[in-house]
């Protein structure tokens, strides 16, 4: 902005993403940031699609307000100029000027839904108009004035210079004076240093409301629809081979005005506070609503300068300078809860910081910084996992407590939704997820009494089908899971839960493990690391991770226990520095990678441990600070990949080696490739996730060797792995030297690898003469199955394709290659291994259609029962003749009754085979009786309910 700019605000427009700042000598600048949270791709920090001075303004100015639903900015000067800009077609210009030199301009409020302006000047003058510029009225407050909001329920609030607040009506009559506790308890120390003529300066006060749609944009949207539309429907069809210009022309969709001024409906909970006051001296005070006689009081150790409400409502940031620091200046920005509770603290050194704002999503803030305009990201802490090709995450519905789970395959973007109430924490391994949630039962209990209430574990694999659950006491604030177990942790108490997967490829740890919960208390001892000795019962957890048969615990004072899985009890202290934020454990469980918190309570250093034993004893320590994710190499123990800011780093086991930047958190890190997703841009959409939020890096490595076999330099290649050697690297020269050919060299590589099966292959491959048929199987060999396939086929040898994808247990494609075939025997094998197949993934209602396809009733009716498709086994039992072995009645009747589809006194009437086209009938017990005198038959068990997945 220029060194004689210093800014005095920032202001940022939701709805056309344009930030507004200005301060010294007149200054006043419209700008847009280039960089997209949804995008993966970084921009520049410092680029600016719009960069535009507005000329006008003579004095400091000090306040702006946009109007989101017309598109207006409202600024003001020391000298009480008042400016509206208006917008087109991105640039701003002059509208309306209003300017009353008697007074100084204190504060500029548009209303919630931009109908109505509050311009308020220190004399306590105070002027309401329209948005068009007629004046509504004025008024004399007979008190000197310092700001003003407007709260969402027609009603004005005014802040005095003495620090009290009031409200009036939509008129401007006097409604209440609001209880302010927070000017009536002061500490010691801020009382003794109060001068008599001591006046509380309030320096901002905001009524929180969720930001309208804009009817502006929503109109110039639909216009520009209009107007492609028609310039399609005029255009010249295209000539050539294959013309579309066949369409239906569609009118475009007259948008309701209800939907032109919708607002987002969010859920807000009826005791979250929604306005804030805040004083100069560092306290604050969070209040429900104006009536608030119990409001929150929140002191800082801040000389505060800004703050502003996130768009949601649920957080609010407040800039300042720190007083602690004495001569040193210092700017802090807190991040609260509406509640009060710290969640983030930012720390600049040398700079001054006068104003924050909030973008739409959330995802940033800007900060007006004496001659500089800080952009800044905010990084929430997502509930989001991945395991196979699924990604897991958890976003709030619109109403209250209500949450929903999504599974999304970013591979096939299949995505399934489950609703659930009262969500509290995930974690993810492998194949498998472990959610907790609060028990149904326990959700009358007062939400604050975490005593009494029950939380519920559940089991989910991939596509979200549930494989068992638990009932635990403990407050899930910090929860883990591997093959057999999960454990889920509170400040002073674990619970282990021992679990069985149904198709369970890892041994069990213990048959005799037994779920249960234990005290931290009475499991630890007095522990001594080196000269300080910690009091257990002042020690508490801090953060978890699970290995194969133990887990760790972080404390709080210092120092790592290590815990059997099977009984719960501690075999190992290890002396740890404090404060850990969170480990985690590599591939083999030999190394712990460990991240801890500063003084801000920012993840700022990463130090990786070597497990020798009993001995934790530290390898590497990383002078990367602000880590934002890591995880390790999925089969290499000693690789691990993690987020210095927005730049990948990889830990190669001896250094580090910087990769590039990514927008994304990192998701998996396998095969030298790291993972990324961007839960900013799928949370943006939750129920629409876009694929490109999910990205795959090439590490460096993989990166160059990738470009030597594009360019085909194979010498160059080998060159370069013999001196980085890794196993990926290797498999990608051989499948290059099989794909072109180069059979000697691929032979060399699959000796490097002492891979004999690949060494074979080559043998067998240059012995074949057929050209076409060579080509199918290398690819084949290289898993390009699709292509394999087509070329099998094109070679008169369909056995070959099949024989192909047996050996991978694909049955799907092996049906639809015999699906015109004549033996219907082979075919039903087919069918029946494509059922096993869903039924071991426990995908039922899958299983029960191709079950029913090749025949197998007895498991069909065994997937209706566990799918719950009682209405289907109904249908089934009367198509079904009398005598079929795969019927009990009696069995199905208590399974029809039980999900309600027989009513009481009713049971099952199965058609006989005498009684012709006779419908089925449910018949009474008096008439049941008869017909089993005439129907005395002998009739099996139903075989496939007692089988267990």
């Amino acid at each position: 902005m220029g060194e004689q700019s210093q800014i005095q605000f920032v202001e940022w427009n939701h709805n056309a993403n344009f930030i507004a700042c200005g301060g010294a000598n007149g200054t006043l600048k419209v700008v847009r940031h280039g960089y997209d949270p949804t995008d993966n791709k970084l921009l520049a920090g410092n680029t600016l699609t719009v960069n535009q001075s507005l000329e006008g303004h003579q004095k400091m100015v000090l306040h702006a307000s946009w109007n989101e639903n017309y598109q207006k900015l409202t600024t003001s000067d020391v000298g009480g100029m008042i400016t509206v800009w208006g917008g087109t077609n991105e640039q701003w210009h002059e509208e309306m000027i209003n300017n009353r030199d008697k007074s100084s301009v204190v504060g500029l409020e548009w209303s919630p839904d931009g109908q109505l302006i509050a311009i308020t000047y220190a004399d306590g003058l105070v002027i309401v108009g329209t948005h068009d510029g007629n004046r509504v009225w004025s008024r004399e407050m007979e008190v000197d004035l310092v700001t003003c909001a407007f709260s969402p329920f027609d009603q004005m609030i005014f802040g005095t210079t003495d620090g009290k607040v009031f409200a009036v009506d939509k008129e401007g009559n006097h409604v209440l004076d609001l209880y302010l506790p927070c000017l009536e308890t002061v500490d010691l120390e801020q009382a003794l240093a109060r001068s008599r003529d001591h006046r509380e300066e309030i320096v901002f006060m905001s009524y929180w409301s969720p930001v309208p749609k804009s009817k502006v944009r929503m109109e110039q949207e639909a216009n520009l629809r209009a107007r492609e539309a028609e310039k399609k429907s005029h255009a010249e069809p295209v000539k050539g081979t294959s013309i579309f210009h066949n369409y239906p022309k569609r009118q475009m969709r007259e948008i309701p005005e209800m939907e032109k001024a919708g607002e987002p409906n969010q859920p807000v909970p009826a005791d979250r506070p929604r306005f804030v006051v805040a004083y100069s001296r560092g306290v604050f005070q969070l209040m429900r609503n104006i009536s608030d006689t119990d409001s929150i009081v929140i002191r800082l150790k801040l000389k505060i300068t800004g703050g502003k409400w996130s768009p949601n409502g649920a957080f609010l940031a407040i800039c300042g300078t720190d007083l602690e620091k004495g001569g040193s200046k210092v700017s802090i920005v807190y991040l609260l809860s509406a509640y009060g509770q710290t969640h983030g603290i930012y720390r600049h050194p040398d700079a001054s910081f006068t104003g924050i704002s909030w973008d739409s999503s959330g995802f940033r803030m800007a900060i007006s910084s004496e001659s500089n305009l800080l952009i800044a990201t905010v990084r929430p802490e997502f509930k989001w996992g991945c395991i196979e090709n699924t990604i897991i995450y958890v976003f709030q519905r619109e109403e209250m407590f209500l949450y929903a789970l999504m599974y999304y395959d970013y591979k096939t973007e299949e995505r399934k939704e489950m609703g659930l109430r009262y969500f509290e924490n995930i974690a993810f391994y492998k194949s498998h997820c472990v959610v907790v949630k609060r028990h149904e039962e326990s959700t009358i209990v007062p939400p604050d009494d975490f005593n009494q209430i029950q939380f519920t574990c559940e089991l989910h694999n991939c596509i979200g089908t549930s494989l068992g659950f638990t009932l635990t006491a403990i407050r899930p604030k910090y929860v883990c899971v591997n093959e057999t177990c999960a454990v889920v942790a509170n400040e002073s108490h674990y619970f282990i839960w021992h679990f069985v997967l149904p198709k369970l490829s890892a041994p069990v740890m213990n048959d005799e493990a037994q779920s249960a919960e234990y005290s931290l208390e009475e499991q630890q001892r007095t522990v001594e690391y080196g000269t300080r000795r910690l009091i257990s019962s002042r020690d508490q957890i801090c953060a978890i991770c699970i290995g194969d048969t133990f887990f760790f615990i972080a404390l709080r004072n210092g120092g790592i226990y290590r815990v059997n899985l099977a009984d719960g009890v501690i075999t190992n202290k290890f002396p740890v520095t404090p404060l850990v934020e969170s480990m985690k454990l590599n591939c083999d469980n030999t190394r712990l990678a460990v991240v801890k918190l500063d003084q801000n309570q920012v993840p700022s250093s990463l130090t990786i441990y070597d497990l020798m034993g009993e001995v934790l004893q530290q390898k590497y320590t990383c002078d990367k600070k602000e880590i934002w994710g890591y995880t390790w190499d999925e089969h290499d123990p000693n690789m691990l990949a993690f987020k210095n800011k927005q730049t990948i780093v990889i830990y190669d086991g001896a250094g580090l080696v910087d990769q590039q930047n990514v927008s994304g958190e990192i998701c998996s890190f396998n095969n030298l490739a790291v993972r990324t997703v961007n839960m900013n841009s799928i949370l943006l959409s939750p129920t629409n996730p876009p694929k490109s939020a999910v990205q795959e890096m090439m590490i460096k490595a993989k990166y160059d060797l990738n470009s030597m076999l594009k360019a085909s330099k194979l010498k160059e290649a080998i060159e370069y792995t013999e001196k980085n050697p890794h196993a990926e690297l290797w498999k990608m020269i051989a499948n290059w030297a099989v794909m072109n050919q180069k059979f000697d060299s691929a032979e060399h590589v699959f000796v490097k690898l002492q891979d004999y099966a690949g060494i074979q292959f080559v043998r067998q491959i240059q012995n074949i003469t057929h050209r076409e048929l060579q080509h199918a199987e290398i690819l084949a060999f290289t898993e390009q199955l699709d292509e394999a396939k087509e070329s099998f086929v094109a070679c008169d040898r369909k056995d070959l394709a099949i024989e192909m994808y047996k050996k991978i247990s694909e049955y799907e494609p092996i049906y639809k290659l015999i699906k015109d075939d004549k033996d219907e025997n082979v075919k039903a094998e087919v069918l029946r291994e494509i059922a096993e197949g869903h039924y071991e993934n426990l995908d039922w209602e899958e299983a029960m259609k191709y079950y029913q396809q090749c025949g197998d009733t007895e498991m069909q009716i065994d997937c209706m029962i566990k799918a719950e498709k009682f209405g289907n086994l109904e249908e089934l039992s009367r198509i079904l003749p009398p005598d079929s072995v795969h019927l009990d009645v009696e069995n199905l009747d208590e399974i029809l009754k039980s999900s309600l589809v027989l009513s009481p006194g009713k049971r099952l009437r199965l058609q006989s085979p005498s009684e012709g086209n006779t419908s089925s009938r449910c018949l009474s017990d008096e008439e049941t009786i008869e017909a089993n005198k005439r129907d005395d038959r002998g009739r099996s068990t139903l075989q496939g309910y007692s089988r267990s997945g």
